[in-house]
This record gives structure tokens, sequence and C-alpha cells, in this order.
């Protein structure tokens, strides 16, 4: 959950983190965590809004550490440092017209248990099958948070949230007793995948996920998400080939 900060955060880069480790130190503890990516001209919104920030958000310093994602902006001291287990989404989104493209992220802030408590444990039908009224009994708490950035920094931050995100595993992953490998080879045939009929629409941050992971797919021939297309083209063109074949190869008759 978010916590108010007035101040940078203590970081390392790697190559000092390099040289504090190459000989056993009498502290890991003591290390500051290693910065991944540090960005200035950052813009924050919230939603619902979270110390002021309002729609406009606030310009300032965006710091990706290993150890949490925070925020000092240049004209106050309202920062705030995000742990990554509170950031259950993030994609990149060039949605908004007015403020440019950003990297969307969805936060839970459901209060945290002690590290030492037990696990909430929810029940749900084992059926292998999603149930939306799963997720509507927890309630859980959610707030947008957008970070607008120029588009040559869109890239070096979501990856950047991704590392540091693979480093901290949710500590809800392992609520209704599913084990790693269950969550491996589950049975792909009872899963629902969206298929858009009945009315079905992705959201507009779902639309800019998918569009991020086309962007970054590489498609087995005849398989991508315009095969279909492509294969036609492909077809009109082959007739076109054989058609000026045949037409080549008819007979002239009186010098025509």
């Amino acid at each position: 959950m978010l916590s108010p900060i007035s101040q940078p955060p203590r970081f390392i880069s790697q190559e000092n983190w390099n040289a504090l480790t190459s000989e056993t130190p009498s502290s890991f503890a003591s290390i500051p965590p290693i910065i991944r990516h540090q960005q200035e001209n950052v813009t924050i919104t919230f939603s619902p809004d979270w110390e002021g920030y309002g729609e406009q958000g606030l310009k300032g310093t965006l710091f990706v550490t290993e150890e949490a994602l925070s925020f000092l902006p240049t004209a106050s001291t309202s920062g705030f440092t995000l742990p990554y287990p509170s950031i259950t989404l993030h994609a990149i989104s060039r949605d908004n017209a007015a403020l440019g493209p950003c990297v969307y992220c969805q936060l839970d802030e459901s209060v945290q248990p002690d590290a030492g408590a037990a696990l909430p444990v929810v029940e749900r039908e084992n059926d292998g099958h999603y149930h939306p009224e799963d997720d509507e009994e927890a309630d859980t708490p959610m707030r947008e948070m957008r970070i607008f950035v120029g588009e040559e920094s869109l890239e070096p931050i979501f990856l950047s949230l991704s590392h540091c995100a693979s480093l901290h595993p949710s500590i809800f992953d392992a609520v209704d007793g599913m084990s790693d490998d269950e969550g491996i080879y589950a049975d792909p045939s009872t899963f629902e995948p969206f298929t858009g009929e009945d009315g079905e629409e992705l959201s507009a941050v779902g639309r800019a996920a998918l569009a991020h992971l086309e962007s970054i797919l590489v498609w087995p021939v005849g398989q991508g998400p315009n095969a279909a297309a492509e294969d036609a083209v492909e077809d009109a063109e082959e007739e076109q080939v054989e058609e000026s074949k045949e037409e080549e190869s008819k007979p002239v008759v009186n010098g025509k």
C-alpha cells in the first residue's frame, strides 16, 4: 500500500552493489537496494485521488529500485513509496490524448497481513472455472495509478517494473492452497477465454495490454491475429501470377 515519503529513497547502482558484495559484508541488510531505473519529468495521477494529486497529477522523479517503486514531486514533499506486491497489474497505455502515453497500474490497497500471520483462505468452487462472484465477495479496494512519461521512456520503465515485481511475488499467491505445479499444469480445457461474444468488450486497459503483447510476440507462420487476412492476400497474389502465366502461354494469331 502507498506510504508517504518526503525525501528520495535509498539506492545503489549495480556496479557499487557488485563491489560491496565481492567480499562477504557484515550485513546484507545494510546494503541499499539496486536502482533499475530513475526518470525525471514524470507525472503521476491516481484514481481515486491520493494526497491531492488530482486529475492533472504531480510532476517529479520516479525511482524504480529492487525494493519498491518510489516517487518524489519536484514542487512538494508529498511523495510516496509502493511495495511491488501491491501492484497487481501494469501495462503500457496510449488512450489518454490529453496527457499522452503512460504506464497504467492497478493497486491493491487491502491491508497486508503480517509476515508471521496465516494466509487468508477463501473458499472457491474447485471446478477449474472462473467465478466472478468469488472476487465480489473479496471486495478488494483498488486504485488506478498512471505514470505519464515520454514515448521513449515507456518501455524502460515497464521492463524495470516487470523485473522488480518478479523479485517480490505477491503474498497472496499461495491463497486457496494452490501449488505452483497446479498452476503450471492446469487443464487448458477448463479455461474460459475472452471471445468477444454476447456484447463483451475489452476495457481500455485490456486493449492496451493486448496491443503491447501483440507488438512483442513473434507468431508462427499462419497463426498470428491477422493470419486470415494475410492468407487471403497471398492467395490473391498467387492467382494473379497464374493468370499472367496463362496469358503469356496463349498462341499469337495474326500477330495479335
